[in-house]
Formats: C-alpha cells, sequence, structure tokens
C-alpha cells in the first residue's frame, strides 16, 4: 500500500467486497481494470444504473 494510504487504511480494500454502487470506479492497472469489468458482468446490479469504469495506466 501506499504511505498515504497506511495511515488512512488498516489493510487494503477488495472492490468485490464492497456493497455499494459506484458511479465512477478508476483504475490505475490493466490488470485491476480487468478484474472490475469482469466483476461487474458477473454481478447483478440492485439498481440498473450503468458504472463507467475509466483505466488510467500510471508508470513510474
Amino acid at each position: 500500500m501506499l504511505d498515504r494510504n497506511r495511515r488512512i487504511k488498516s489493510a487494503p480494500q477488495k472492490f468485490q467486497h464492497e456493497d455499494q454502487e459506484f458511479d465512477v470506479i478508476i483504475c490505475l492497472e490493466e490488470r485491476v481494470y480487468d478484474q472490475v469489468v469482469d466483476h461487474l458482468h458477473t454481478k447483478p446490479s440492485t439498481s440498473g444504473n450503468p458504472a463507467h469504469v475509466i483505466n488510467i495506466d500510471y508508470r513510474r
């Protein structure tokens, strides 16, 4: 985890374990983007609202 996140969170969070629905999801790795899209295709939506999934490849 990033140092900034270590001060905020006790442990990393998995997107798949969140119950709330999101309007926009931003990923910083293509691997994570693929996991999010796969999860959204398999998980039934309770509201039927679309979610925008954006991938930004971040390289140091």
